[in-house]
């Protein structure tokens, strides 16, 4: 019990030590010598250093700075890496239709992720980029894992041109299937080329999303408090459910089911 005193009374005391070579030659025995000299090692400070509260810390700080940790997400960043998630698995289940190939079923799941894809860039374009583009200047210094200005614009350059191609290359699909669809059922040719076109969408995609949730989607931590950050979740997700009228009355009846 006295040894557990000691210890307690040196924690709140420690950082006010001036005499430093005293100090590490206090640390450098108690790291050589058996712990039964622990009293002998530190019973001097209490009395030489009296405790100083001002070294106490006010308060913790800022909730959104524990998030830069990678083993913590910020709410936008969960929720759009989640949709990543929910459209990578429907665009598997697409390529699977057009296999067989089931071109009916894979017309529904193609204009289902077209939608669904397009109101995940909205709420991109429209909330996640201009907070971006609008963070504070003297933030975007390029230290540690901030990324500079000039590195913002560069990257979310190159996000929308490939948002830009994801939805003129869906619209070729709709267009191609919408036909296919109209007509007669699809040679293996033209089953063939739909999918190497769903091939090279989810290539562009795979990396698109890697950029994303690698950089852009961490950056709202390191730029934003909590309730920003929140706020921001909050009119992404509104974006991310005004799907078109077709698509909620099917979820609904589905459901109701």
């Amino acid at each position: 019990m006295a040894l557990y005193h000691c210890f307690a009374s040196v924690s709140r005391q420690i950082f006010n030590v001036k005499n430093q070579c005293r100090l590490q030659r206090i640390i450098a025995d108690f790291c050589l010598w058996p712990s039964l000299r622990l009293w002998d090692c530190f019973r001097h400070l209490p009395c030489r250093y009296p405790y100083n509260d001002t070294l106490v810390a006010t308060g913790p700080p800022p909730f959104h700075q524990f998030w830069i940790l990678e083993t913590m997400k910020n709410p936008a960043e969960s929720l759009l890496e989640d949709d990543h998630a929910s459209l990578g698995q429907l665009l598997t289940e697409l390529d699977a239709e057009l296999a067989r190939p089931n071109i009916t079923r894979a017309f529904e799941l193609l204009d289902l992720f077209w939608a669904r894809l397009a109101v995940h860039i909205r709420a991109e374009n429209l909330h996640l980029f201009p907070a971006l583009v609008n963070a504070p200047a003297s933030l975007l210094t390029g230290r540690g894992s901030l990324p500079t200005t000039e590195e913002v614009h560069n990257v979310l350059a190159h996000l929308r041109s490939d948002h830009d191609f994801f939805m003129k290359e869906l619209a070729l699909m709709i267009k191609v299937m919408r036909k296919i669809t109209g007509s007669q059922l699809p040679s293996v040719e033209e089953a063939g080329d739909l999918r190497q076109r769903l091939t090279t969408i989810a290539t562009r995609l795979e990396a698109h999303n890697r950029l994303e949730e690698e950089r852009v989607y961490t950056w709202p931590s390191l730029l934003f408090d909590e309730e920003t950050i929140a706020a921001l979740r909050d009119r992404l997700q509104h974006e991310l459910e005004n799907l078109p009228p077709r698509f909620v009355k099917n979820i609904t009846v589905e459901c109701d089911r």
